[in-house]
């Protein structure tokens, strides 16, 4: 019940987080640091170790890096502005998204045995796919926020479709697969 209680605190902030970023405010990266905690211990209790090593891992982290970053491209108004992905861009991000959905799908459940846990989803291709892609598309949507570009947004939904899919329970997955 503890974790499910996390479930809505880490939305909120999240959701906070993402609508202060649209806006361009630094004071996004609050919200940040207590969304990537708050969801990784939510993510680490429903067995996706992946989303919870990359919220902890990576975006924790990167909040820091974000408001170093930001810090130095501010206006006059304290708001960094929106950039836009070149066709090059856009060509670099599919590409590093399938080869950073490939490297999780691997470096997950090798963290799991590091752990000396079990990765309960060893034996379902679906939600062990959807938590590679996931951590995937999240890297690449959180190296995008940090460079201000708008295209973050569009990564950021894909992503959350499967967090959708992923939370979602196994007959509907099951579904999904058929």
């Amino acid at each position: 019940r503890a974790f499910l209680g996390l479930s809505g605190l880490s939305a909120f902030t999240n959701v906070l987080n993402v609508v202060l970023v649209i806006h361009g405010k630094m004071s996004s990266y609050f919200w940040g640091i207590l969304g990537a905690i708050l969801y990784g211990a939510f993510a680490f209790a429903h067995g996706y170790v992946g989303d919870a090593q990359l919220s902890i891992g990576c975006f924790l982290p990167m909040q820091f890096v974000g408001i170093h970053l930001w810090s130095k491209q501010l206006d006059s108004k304290s708001t960094a502005r929106p950039r836009s992905l070149t066709l090059l861009g856009w060509l670099l991000v599919v590409v590093t998204s399938g080869l950073l959905t490939t490297l999780f799908y691997y470096e997950i459940p090798l963290f799991m045995k590091l752990l000396r846990l079990e990765y309960i989803f060893a034996k379902e291709p679906v939600p062990h796919i959807l938590d590679a892609m996931t951590n995937g598309l999240s890297v690449i949507g959180q190296f995008l926020c940090i460079a201000r570009y708008w295209e973050q947004y569009i990564i950021w939904t894909l992503a959350n479709l499967r967090l959708i899919f992923m939370y979602s329970d196994k007959h509907f997955q099951s579904f999904i697969v058929s």
